[in-house]
């Protein structure tokens, strides 16, 4: 029995070509390609006369007294089981003449007569010293091996996956793999499935589009006749979310707000693709609420901050850990005059300074200034101008004092 053991390693292989059939005078394996040498090897075992067909010469065997003998010496598993047109038979060891008679009838009236896969291999084994046994079972696990579900890698973007599924026929009259259910995706939503709607065929690589969202697990999920295909695409590692930029991030861009959103998919999990609040990744920093945002939650504020018209300025102090002593000082010329949290407005003003032109008539010195000395304060802070100068004041060109600058948009991430 333990060669019969040996045997039930191919399993799956069994589910799809189980039987060795005869049928019309000519024998075929259904789905087995590995057909041509189990029949050799039942030639050789059994010492069937090769006086015609296959079928024919397996057929005669049956009714022969060598058939006989080998049942009685226990050549087949337990007892030869055969289907006659599809009714399973059997003649045991220890058959009486009207049993044999009886399973001689079914057999000279049959138009199709099958051998189990089972006692056709076991015959092969019952004598191992010749190969015919391990060639078939060798010739099975490589067909297997190349035979059912393919599938390339898939290709994973930030946001989407495109799977690809084939499918190799175990033999030339195997059918291909029909899909009998939707597309399922776990953790994300079927983007694109036209190659594998319900009742369509699995042959060459078919794709199947797919919204993913990177923090998860995505898993797709392709039901047919052949069994459930499952492919799966795990979660970006923190080492990868760490090379991404953070919740929080600012950024400064010269695409629009409606460019920047095709651009970096920002609305790829939304099922219409407009910006909301609690999914979409990037948000206009124009101050507007974000509910339900990751932003939302780290920075303790629902409004992102508006930098509409700002230009941005580091705070002084980012890490507040006095265990860490490599911070260098910071240079008292950089330093803003006010401890300020990150997102505080400070409005424009202009510190002490200088400026030389000619001699100033005394009336026109600011109130509280010395006459004919150029000094005068304002709101502006403290001033001086040297009369002994000869350059010219002109009218103010711009309502505001400013450093040369290229306009910008300014977004920040909030998921």
């Amino acid at each position: 029995m333990s060669t019969f053991h040996k045997f039930c390693l191919l399993g799956p292989f069994s589910v799809v070509a189980a039987l060795l059939t005869i049928c019309c005078g000519t024998a075929h394996a259904g789905d087995n390609p590995c057909e041509p040498l189990l029949r050799e090897g039942l030639y050789k075992r059994l010492e069937i006369s090769q006086s015609y067909s296959y079928g024919l010469n397996f057929r005669a065997y049956l009714l022969t007294d060598e058939f006989k003998q080998a049942v009685k010496n226990h050549k087949f598993v337990g007892s030869a089981k055969f289907l006659v047109d599809e009714v399973p038979i059997s003649l045991n060891s220890d058959y009486s003449d009207s049993d044999y008679n009886e399973f001689k009838k079914k057999v000279e009236a049959s138009k199709v007569v099958s051998i189990s896969e089972s006692n056709a291999v076991h015959l092969l084994y019952l004598d191992p010293s010749d190969g015919l046994a391990a060639q078939y079972v060798e010739c099975i696990r490589v067909h297997n091996a190349n035979a059912g579900f393919h599938s390339e890698p898939p290709i994973v973007a930030e946001d989407s996956i495109i799977f690809h599924v084939s499918f190799v026929p175990l033999s030339p009259r195997d059918p291909f793999a029909m899909v009998t259910g939707p597309a399922q995706i776990v953790n994300g939503a079927v983007a694109d499935d036209a190659s594998v709607k319900v009742g369509s065929y699995i042959s060459t690589s078919v794709p199947i589009v797919a919204r993913r969202d990177p923090k998860r697990d995505v898993v797709l999920v392709l039901p047919t006749d052949h069994g459930a295909v499952i492919q799966s695409v795990p979660a970006k590692s923190k080492k990868e979310v760490s090379m991404e930029m953070p919740v929080g991030t600012v950024i400064a861009s010269f695409l629009g707000w409606e460019q920047f959103q095709s651009a970096t998919k920002c609305n790829a999990m939304n099922p219409n693709s407009t910006w909301q609040a609690d999914t979409s990744k990037w948000c206009p920093a124009d101050g507007r609420e974000t509910p339900n945002s990751l932003f939302t939650r780290y920075a303790s504020s629902v409004h992102v901050p508006d930098l509409r018209g700002m230009f941005l300025r580091g705070v002084n102090t980012i890490d507040f850990n006095p265990a860490i002593q490599s911070i260098p000082a910071l240079d008292p010329h950089k330093k803003d005059p006010v401890d300020r949290p990150a997102g505080d407005y400070q409005s424009d003003s202009v510190g002490p300074h200088s400026h030389s032109y000619g001699p100033i008539p005394s009336e026109v010195n600011s109130p509280g200034g010395n006459a004919g000395s150029g000094q005068h304060w304002g709101s502006y802070g403290g001033h001086e101008h040297d009369k002994g100068n000869t350059s010219d004041i002109t009218e103010p060109k711009s309502t505001e004092t400013r450093p040369k600058n290229v306009s910008v948009f300014y977004y920040v991430r909030i998921n």
